[in-house]
């Protein structure tokens, strides 16, 4: 690593605007990476019947925000005690700085695929979801080119000058498809809940609050991220850039751990008689416990409560 500033004129940002938002990031994303590995262990003990491509992504995830936990300490400590008084590292910070945006970059991909994926079973449809696949991939392209330029003389300050317009889109393409995938989940929801018994609109109902729950933060980081870069010159959105992956992890083990509270809901709500299933084929048969009504419509499927195989919610 050299000493020396870069050749690029880039005007030097105050330290609350660079090494603060490094560190008040750090420390965030650190916390969330505790509570994103307890959610991980109660996923695994609570559904050991999860499909292995499920099962497998969650942990690569895990292992991601890891390697990503532990490259945002790292340039912590560098900056701040490794080359304590060395303002001008913050020009050529270590590259575990940069590397985060290739562990950010994966794991928004991992976790937008995942949600696409719930809207399609959701829909029924191809159009939306394959939008949002196509954006998804075409925002990883543009992360991808963010950590390939970051790699050099000034790193992600000079990146951030030079590659505006990239990293501009990149971030854009990220708030797009947050918002259009959790607008879309919830119009699904509320066009499932028109049909069907009272419960079902109440399991409905609860849906919705959960999706907005769970995907409002991530939308709203990535909202306040794209509004800081746009409107200040110094690096105060790295400390939501760091975040931003921990959120996203964090909401997927929401979905995939709320489905055992979504069960207990429905027992409540029905009396314990029976439980709302989403089907790959968006269909919805209702059946009253007694055998005398029965009805069918898209988006779910109601069963007995004796019909255990079919109790779980799913989303994958």
């Amino acid at each position: 690593m050299s000493d020396s500033l870069p050749g690029a004129t880039v005007a030097f940002p105050a330290p609350d605007g660079t090494l603060g938002a490094l560190e008040i990031g750090a420390v965030v994303a650190t916390f969330l990476f505790g509570v994103e590995t307890l959610q991980t262990f109660n996923y695994y003990r609570q559904y050991p019947k999860d499909s292995v491509i499920l099962r497998i992504s969650v942990a690569f995830i895990w292992f991601l925000e890891l390697a990503h936990t532990i490259c945002a300490l790292h340039a912590v400590y560098s900056l701040s005690v490794t080359y304590y008084g060395q303002v001008e590292h913050l020009f050529n910070p270590p590259y575990s700085l940069q590397t985060t945006i290739l562990f950010s970059s994966s794991v928004y991909t991992l976790v937008q695929i995942f949600f696409a994926n719930r809207l399609h079973l959701l829909s029924g449809s191809r159009p939306i979801p394959f939008l949002c696949y196509f954006l998804n991939l075409l925002r990883f392209g543009c992360n991808l080119a963010m950590f390939a330029f970051s790699i050099g003389p000034g790193g992600i300050p000079v990146l951030q000058s030079r590659w505006h317009s990239l990293m501009a889109t990149a971030f854009s393409l990220g708030a797009g498809v947050d918002v259009l995938t959790a607008l879309s989940t919830c119009y699904c929801l509320w066009k499932l809940r028109n049909f069907g018994h009272t419960h079902t609109r109440r399991i409905v109902d609860t849906l919705i609050f959960w999706s907005i729950e769970t995907t409002s933060i991530t939308s709203a980081t990535g909202l306040v991220l794209l509004i800081l870069f746009l409107t200040r010159s110094d690096l105060a959105w790295l400390s939501f850039h760091l975040i931003q992956a921990k959120l996203f992890s964090n909401s997927m083990l929401a979905a995939l751990n709320g489905r055992q509270r979504l069960q207990f809901a429905d027992e409540e709500y029905s009396g314990g008689g029976a439980v709302i299933h989403f089907t790959s084929s968006s269909k919805i048969e209702t059946e009253d416990l007694h055998g005398s009504d029965k009805s069918e419509f898209d988006g779910a499927k109601r069963v007995s409560k004796f019909d255990e195989p079919k109790r779980r919610e799913k989303w994958n």
